[in-house]
């Protein structure tokens, strides 16, 4: 089931842009208490970026922060079953169907669009904001935003709904884009923190930042580095960009990896 926070302007009088986060972590992360018989319960990792999706909405714009959690149990394999050691893949894919469900209520369509909640209560705060949503979300002004592993995960989300191909995974044309999903789509933007970069994959005709922290104690090969390296050093990427578009990177001396997440225990041995 989907889960995660929405944050936006109430009684908004016009549509806004759309910014999608999603976390990190490749494993399922819960808290404990260090005294026998506390209860484990899983981390709301997804709650630890409203700091930065504050000054965004005071700015005029949606951000909608995704849970991941039940995503990083799965295993070793994306939502079609084919290898994904990182859940590069299936964050990825999560992140477009998140997007098509808001797709969905922004143009008037059932509330669940496909996403049949048990929980009553959720079912009815999803129609609730379904509702509030409707015709509210400008499509042509989406940028994305993913942490770790979700830093990568948008990258390839923004591959899968263009068709694009990435340097070393191929993404065949996909159906994200047709009216009965999400419909026309305008990603202004990509941006990666402290990402992780295993698929070795560029962006086209978009804007894309890194920021890197120089004190990345868990993605210690600092891989927000290489697609600019890749895109701009050796300008593949670019070479067939339909505009001028921004291409940078960050460095945040001391910067620390989990800390970017206000949720994150610093006990936790987590991405």
């Amino acid at each position: 089931f989907l889960n995660g926070e929405a944050i936006r302007v109430d009684g908004m009088a016009c549509s806004m842009p759309l910014v999608p986060e999603f976390q990190g972590q490749p494993n399922r992360v819960v808290t404990c208490g260090s005294v026998a018989g506390f209860e484990c319960k899983p981390a709301t990792s997804y709650l630890g970026y409203e700091y930065l999706a504050r000054p965004l909405v005071e700015n005029g714009m949606i951000v909608m922060s995704v849970d991941t959690n039940n995503l990083t149990a799965v295993g070793e394999v994306d939502f079609r079953g084919l290898p994904d050691s990182g859940l590069w893949h299936a964050r990825g894919l999560l992140a477009l169907k998140n997007i098509e469900v808001l797709s969905h209520w922004n143009r008037g369509m059932a509330a669940n669009s496909g996403v049949n909640h048990p929980d009553a209560l959720v079912a009815a705060n999803n129609d609730a904001l379904a509702a509030q949503l409707r015709g509210k979300i400008d499509f042509t002004r989406v940028a994305l935003m993913g942490h770790s592993r979700g830093g990568e995960g948008v990258r390839y989300a923004y591959n899968a709904y263009t068709g694009a191909v990435p340097d070393a995974t191929p993404v065949p044309n996909s159906h994200w884009a047709e009216a009965a999903s999400i419909g026309p789509m305008t990603i202004r933007g990509v941006f990666e923190l402290a990402p992780t970069d295993e698929l070795a994959g560029v962006v086209k005709n978009t804007h894309w930042a890194s920021l890197v922290p120089l004190c990345d104690g868990d993605v210690v090969s600092l891989g927000g580095r290489g697609p600019y390296y890749r895109m701009v050093a050796s300008r593949k990427g670019m070479e067939d960009d339909a505009g001028d578009f921004m291409r940078a990177i960050l460095w945040v001396e001391r910067g620390d990896h989990n800390l970017f997440s206000t949720e994150w225990d610093l006990l936790l041995d987590s991405d």
